[in-house]
């Protein structure tokens, strides 16, 4: 009897193995030389949908908010990451970069008035 990853095997390209796309995280049948699904791998499947990889930049930056008892200086530090992140995004997702090119500004503008308050 064959097993669900022998069925899927006859279903793929020659040489390809299921494996996750790097750019969004899901299982597709990837040649050895590939590193990101069909959708992922054309400019506009990416712009179209964002990628995973701004959802994971986004995600990974909302689980590091300081606390409510943070310092001013630890804020002010929050903030220059979340710039850099967008700065990332807005070099890395076409349809996003508009956006992340004002969010960074906006934070690196929080992040200096923070450091002007502490010095205070």
């Amino acid at each position: 009897m064959p097993t669900v990853s022998e069925l899927a095997r006859v279903t793929t390209r020659d040489g390809a193995v299921w494996r996750a796309c790097v750019c969004c995280g899901l299982l597709a049948p990837l040649a050895p030389d590939v590193d990101r699904c069909d959708g992922c791998a054309t400019p506009t499947g990416q712009a179209s949908r964002g990628g995973m990889a701004t959802v994971r930049l986004i995600t990974s930056l909302l689980r590091d908010i300081p606390p409510a008892g943070a310092t001013v200086l630890e804020r002010a530090e929050w903030f220059d990451r979340k710039a850099d992140v967008f700065d990332r995004i807005t070099s890395e997702d076409v349809a996003l970069s508009e956006e992340a090119a004002r969010l960074a500004e906006g934070a690196r503008a929080e992040a200096d008035r923070l450091r002007r308050e502490a010095a205070a």
